[in-house]
C-alpha cells in the first residue's frame, strides 16, 4: 500500500513490533477508530470500540489460553467495570483498574462454589466482605484470609456464629444460635468443642460446662426450667453420674448417687 487510507472500513493485515496483526473495522486518519476487532498471531482477539488507535469504550478481550475480558477500556486498559473469566474457570465481575480487580465487585472460585464480595485493591480483598459457599456465608470486616478475625456466619441449617473465627472456623469468644433457638457461648477451638460454655437448648434447659463435637463432656452444672439444678458428669453426651442436687435457693437436695 504506497499511500496511507485515511478513512475506510475494512480488513488489513500488518507487521508492528514484531507481531504480525489483522484488523477489521474502521479507520480514522489512519489509525482503528470506531468499531472493530484486531487480532494478534498468537490467537488473542480484541474486538469493541477505539479511538485513536486504543481501545476506549466497551470492549472484549478472548485469549486463546481461556482469560477472557468483557467491560470497559480507557486509552487500551481494562479500566472501569467488566468481567474477567480467567483461564482456571474463576470468574470475575466488577470494578477493574489496568486490568486488576480494584474497587467494588465480587470472584466465583469455581472448583470450591465460594463468593467473595467486597471491596478490592490490586487483586486483594480487604475491609468489608462477605464470602459464600455451600454451606456458610461470612460477613464482616477481614484484613488477611488466614489470619483471626471476628464476624458473623451463618450456615444452611439456619444457625447463626457471632465471635472469633479463623480461616473461617469457630476459634475463640464467640456465640452459636441454632434455628431451634438453642445458644451455645464460650471459648471455641476445632469448630466444635467449647471450654466455659452455656448452653440453652429449645427445651429452657440450662448447662454450663464443656462440650466436646458439641456434646456434654465432664463435669457439668445443669438447671430445669422448674428451677432445680444439678451437677452431674457427662461423657460423650451422656449423663453418667449426678453428684449433688439443688432447689430453687440453691440448697443441697437429698439424692442417691448413682
Amino acid at each position: 500500500m504506497n499511500k496511507i487510507i485515511k478513512h475506510v472500513f475494512g480488513r488489513f493485515y500488518w507487521h508492528q513490533h514484531s507481531a504480525q496483526l489483522e484488523y477489521k473495522g474502521s479507520w480514522k486518519n489512519g489509525t482503528f477508530h470506531g468499531k472493530g476487532q484486531l487480532k494478534y498471531l498468537n490467537g488473542t482477539l480484541c474486538k469493541g470500540t477505539f479511538k485513536s488507535g486504543s481501545k476506549t469504550g466497551l470492549g472484549k478481550v478472548i485469549s486463546p489460553t481461556g482469560y477472557q475480558y468483557a467491560g470497559d477500556w480507557i486509552n487500551g486498559k481494562k479500566t472501569g467495570y467488566g468481567t474477567i473469566n480467567y483461564k482456571n474457570g474463576d470468574i470475575y465481575i466488577g470494578q477493574v483498574l489496568d486490568g486488576l480487580r480494584h474497587g467494588l465487585g465480587e470472584l466465583h472460585i469455581i472448583s470450591s462454589g465460594t463468593a467473595f464480595k467486597g471491596v478490592w485493591t490490586n487483586e486483594q480483598i480487604t475491609g468489608a466482605v462477605e464470602i459464600t459457599t455451600a454451606h456458610w456465608t461470612f460477613k464482616d470486616k477481614m484484613t488477611e484470609i488466614h489470619a483471626p478475625m471476628v464476624g458473623q456466619m451463618s450456615y444452611v441449617d439456619k444457625s447463626v456464629y457471632v465471635g472469633e473465627l479463623l480461616d473461617f472456623s469457630r476459634q475463640g469468644q464467640g456465640t452459636l444460635t441454632k434455628h431451634s433457638g438453642e445458644c451455645i457461648a464460650g471459648v471455641w477451638s476445632d469448630n466444635v468443642n467449647v471450654e466455659d460454655a452455656t448452653r440453652t437448648d429449645s427445651q429452657g434447659i440450662f448447662w454450663k460446662g464443656s462440650l466436646r463435637n458439641l456434646k456434654p463432656e465432664g463435669f457439668m452444672q445443669v438447671r430445669l426450667p422448674n428451677g432445680q439444678e444439678y451437677d452431674g458428669v457427662w461423657e460423650s453426651g451422656d449423663m453418667m453420674r449426678v453428684l449433688s442436687v439443688y432447689n430453687r435457693e440453691r440448697e443441697p437436695k437429698p439424692y442417691v448417687i448413682h
